[in-house]
Formats: C-alpha cells, sequence, structure tokens
C-alpha cells in the first residue's frame, strides 16, 4: 500500500511541477552558482521565511541580508554583474519587507 501511495504522489507531483520544471532547475543552476543553495542548506530557518507561503518575516530584512556570504567571480566584468544582481535581490527583500513590491 505505501508504495502505491508513493507512485501516486510522484504522479500528482509530477502534473503539477511539470510545466514549472525547466524554470525551477534554471532557478537552481542559478542559485548554486552564487552559493544560495549551500547557504540554504546551512540554515533553512532563515530561508524558509522566503519561500514558505503564509509566513511573514520573523527577522527584519537587514538581519536576513546579513546571513548572507556572497561569494563574488574574480573576473571583473562578471563581478560587476553580480554586485548588481545582489544589489536589486537585496532592494527586493527590502521592498517585500515594507510590503511595496
Amino acid at each position: 500500500m505505501y508504495n502505491q501511495c508513493s507512485c501516486y504522489r510522484s504522479i500528482c507531483w509530477k502534473d503539477q511541477l511539470e510545466k514549472y520544471l525547466s524554470s525551477l532547475l534554471k532557478n537552481q543552476k542559478s542559485l548554486n552558482v552564487h552559493g544560495l543553495v549551500e547557504a540554504m542548506r546551512r540554515k533553512p530557518d532563515v530561508w524558509e521565511t522566503v519561500f514558505k507561503c503564509g509566513m511573514g518575516f520573523y527577522i527584519t530584512a537587514d538581519e536576513f541580508l546579513d546571513q548572507l556570504e556572497v561569494q563574488y567571480s574574480p573576473i571583473h566584468m562578471q563581478k560587476e554583474m553580480e554586485v548588481d544582481t545582489f544589489k536589486f535581490f537585496c532592494d527586493v527583500v527590502e521592498k517585500l519587507e515594507l510590503g511595496t513590491q
């Protein structure tokens, strides 16, 4: 019986996620490049507030952003783009805290 339930659950998950799978995998790859997946694994309680529906921030945006350990590429051009992306990410997190998205 357990294997049947597990099989049905897998089919349901596949049905629900299949159209998003490509985007999710691309996001995971991008998050891996910047070390965010590892940060999420090390401190899941911090990241849970970002990804779990219905959870408000229990920490401030500044406290959340202070937990990040950003590592930029050694190549200057890439580093500039990564810094810009990180600044944008910080702005989004702060706007989410203020409710002004």
